[in-house]
């Protein structure tokens, strides 16, 4: 082999590895915050993912990082169900706390068959429902919605789009809540 492809080579496995090393330094700084940062790992991930298979696989040290990687999978996986269990109780409390229960058999007893899927677009259509409903009776609590900034709009799971109306207008919020309807309070003795 010619010196000038084993420099070559050299050099490429150099700053492959370099790429490496500088994925490595922002996973581990995302990692600090790993809820709010998850979809911003798994991301990273995939595309370390594919820096890693252009390296030597000969090498132990590149051995025992594919090993990390796969245990460094399993760990994000168990985060992301650990999210979804933390959502699904506080949504149930938030709605506890305004008389709205969870009904149903999966409820009861979560089994896969019991399951019914409630998508975006239907959760979506049901706030326009509450917000029509809302504005023709009067409530207790009534939603409100926070318009999405720019920022939130960037990523999918950031935001929400709910219709203004039947037909194609809507707007993209980012944040719901629920505020309690103050009664007038007369002022008179």
């Amino acid at each position: 082999m010619e010196l000038e492809v084993i420099i070559e080579n050299l050099t490429k496995n150099y700053k492959n590895l370099q790429s490496v090393i500088k994925n490595l330094k922002e996973i581990f700084r995302l990692d600090k915050n790993r809820i709010d940062n998850i979809y911003k790992l798994k991301n990273k991930l995939t595309k370390f993912e594919k820096l890693i298979t252009n390296l030597d696989m000969t090498d132990n040290n590149i051995l025992n990082l594919k090993e990390w990687l796969n245990q460094y999978k399993l760990i994000l996986e168990d985060t992301t169900d650990q999210i979804k269990r933390k959502f699904g109780s506080e949504l149930e409390e938030q709605l506890n706390k305004f008389g709205l229960k969870l009904f149903g058999k999966f409820r009861e007893n979560p089994r896969k068959d019991y399951y019914k899927s409630y998508n975006r677009a239907d959760f979506s259509y049901d706030l326009y429902r509450i917000k029509e409903y809302q504005s023709k009776n009067t409530l207790q609590y009534n939603l409100c919605l926070r318009v999405a900034t720019r920022e939130f709009t960037k990523q999918r799971y950031n935001f929400l789009w709910v219709p203004d109306n039947e037909s194609d207008k809507g707007t993209t919020y980012s944040h719901l809540y629920f505020k309690e309807v103050l009664k007038n309070v007369s002022t008179e003795p």
